[in-house]
């Protein structure tokens, strides 16, 4: 047949397009230099903080683990209580401010409003808005996320994972954060 490909042809144009594929994945699991959108986040922490200061001291109050997840419909509440305590505006609100899900997190010492989140249970990156509480000092404090976190990547070891949970405090107990798993 005219203009058919042959097999090795075949062969080579699919392993062409999964290697793309491959480092396109890589690329979005891993996070690149301008992946964390620190700009969009400290607007959108100017814009939502009013609305997320009540509904952090309400997860905090609740404790450890205490969660809201907006991505089910409807959202999920952990402990169920809480689920009593916020309105459907607020709800729609979260939505409308691409908020996935809020959670009191122990390990951070804060609540976490999860803004951008992307990769697989095992390797990822979550980024959002922080409102702290009592901030672990293991957690890395730092005056530029993106600085911070380029630094990081540079330094980085060639296909070594890349743990870091960092914050940078913006406005009294406000800040935006950074987790890579």
């Amino acid at each position: 047949m005219r203009g058919a490909l042959s097999y090795k042809q075949n062969n080579a144009m699919l392993n062409k397009i999964l290697v793309g594929f491959a480092v396109s994945v890589l690329l979005i699991v891993l996070g690149c230099s301008d992946s964390l959108h620190q700009r969009s986040l400290l607007v959108g922490l100017q814009q939502h903080k009013a609305q997320l200061t009540p509904v952090a001291e309400l997860l905090i109050v609740a404790g450890d683990g205490a969660m809201i997840d907006f991505r089910d419909s409807p959202a999920t509440f952990r402990p169920n209580v809480i689920a009593e305590q916020i309105t459907d505006e607020q709800i729609v609100y979260f939505k409308q401010a691409n908020i996935h899900f809020a959670t009191y997190d122990s390990s951070f010492g804060a609540v976490l409003f999860e803004a951008r989140g992307r990769g697989i249970g095992i390797s990822g990156a979550s980024s959002g808005y922080l409102y702290r509480h009592q901030l672990n000092s293991d957690i890395e404090l730092v005056t530029d996320l993106q600085q911070a976190f380029d630094r990081k990547r540079a330094a980085q070891e060639h296909h070594s994972p890349l743990d870091i949970r960092m914050v940078q405090m913006v406005e009294g107990d406000w800040g935006i954060y950074l987790e890579t798993f």
